[in-house]
C-alpha cells in the first residue's frame, strides 16, 4: 500500500495524466466530501480533465504525506498535505488533507473520497501538518474499534462531557486541521470547556454524530462519520461529512484526534 500511495503523490507532482492511468481504475469515483454532487468526478476521462483543471490553478502543486493507514488492504486512509501557489498567493501554501481509499482486485483506486479546504489554506510550515502522536503501538481487535467509534458518536451526541472524560487521556492532543494553531487543544481540562461551547453552538436534542465507516493500523483508527444539528437551536437542520483520525495510549484513551470537519460543509436537509 504504501508504494501506491508513494507513486500517487510523486506521479500527482510530475505527471498527473500519468497517475490517473496507474493509480486510478477505469470507472473510479473520486468525490470531495464538502461539495456533495459538485464534488463528485466519476471514470478517468472526468478525471483527467478535473487534474488539468486544477493544474492550470495550482501549477506547482504537490501532496506531501504525513501517515498512511493501510487499513484491510482494500482501504487506506492518507494524511497529507496539499502544497501549491494559487492565484493571489504570496508564497508557498498549504492545507491539510484526509483521503480514504478502496482498491479494486487489480491494487487500482476505485473509489476515493477526500477531505479538505483548500479555500483554508496557509503559508507552507511544518506547523500545518499538525502534531503526530505514536501512542502506545499496540494493535487492537475490528470489534474493539467498532465499538469505540460507536461509543465516541453515541456520546458526542448526547453526552459530550461524558465523552471527554470517559475516552480522552489528561493529556490529549486534539486538532481541527486546516484551521490553525488556535484550533489546537490540549490537555482533557481544555477539551471539556471546548466540547461545552461547541454544545452550545450545536445543543441537544438535533445534534447527532452517526459512524460511516472505520479502519484502523495498530494503535490508530480512522472514522468516516457524518454530524448533524441546527446552530444554536434555532437555524435549519444540517448535516455534513468529516473524517477523524485517533491514536490511543496504553490505557485505551485517546491520545491524538486530528479531526476533517467543517460546519461550512453542511448541508439543509428535511428534518
Amino acid at each position: 500500500m504504501l508504494e501506491l500511495v508513494e507513486r500517487w503523490a510523486l506521479l500527482w507532482e510530475k505527471h498527473p495524466a500519468r497517475m490517473v492511468e496507474e493509480v486510478y481504475s477505469l470507472d473510479a469515483m473520486v468525490q470531495h466530501a464538502g461539495r456533495g454532487e459538485k464534488g463528485r468526478i466519476l471514470g478517468r476521462q472526468a478525471l483527467h480533465e478535473a487534474e488539468r483543471e486544477l493544474e492550470a490553478m495550482i501549477p506547482d502543486h504537490r501532496n506531501e504525506i504525513i501517515r498512511v493507514l493501510a487499513g484491510d488492504g482494500e482501504t487506506a486512509v492518507i494524511e497529507s498535505l496539499i502544497v501549491g501557489t494559487g492565484a493571489g498567493d504570496d508564497g508557498l501554501q498549504s492545507c491539510p488533507a484526509c483521503v480514504w481509499w478502496r482498491l479494486d482486485e487489480q491494487g487500482q483506486v476505485a473509489e476515493e473520497t477526500a477531505y479538505y479546504e483548500w479555500s483554508k489554506r496557509r503559508p507552507h510550515t511544518d506547523k500545518v501538518r499538525g502534531t503526530i502522536v505514536a501512542g502506545d503501538g499496540r494493535d487492537r481487535s475490528s470489534s474493539w474499534y467498532s465499538n469505540m467509534s460507536q461509543r465516541l458518536a453515541s456520546l458526542w451526541s448526547v453526552d459530550p462531557a461524558g465523552m471527554v472524560n470517559q475516552l480522552y487521556a489528561e493529556d490529549a492532543v486534539v486538532e481541527r486541521l486546516g484551521e490553525g494553531p488556535e484550533a489546537v487543544v490540549r490537555g482533557r481540562d481544555s477539551l471539556l470547556l471546548a466540547e461545552l461551547d461547541l454544545l452550545e453552538l450545536l445543543p441537544r436534542p438535533q445534534r447527532r454524530m452517526e459512524v460511516v465507516e472505520f479502519t484502523s493500523d495498530r494503535n490508530v483508527m480512522a472514522v468516516r462519520f457524518t454530524i448533524g444539528g441546527s446552530w444554536r437551536g434555532s437555524g435549519p437542520a444540517r448535516v455534513g461529512p468529516g473524517s477523524l483520525v485517533l491514536t490511543f495510549d496504553a490505557a485505551d484513551r485517546i491520545i491524538s484526534d486530528r479531526i476533517y470537519w467543517h460546519w461550512s460543509q453542511a448541508r439543509e436537509t428535511d428534518g
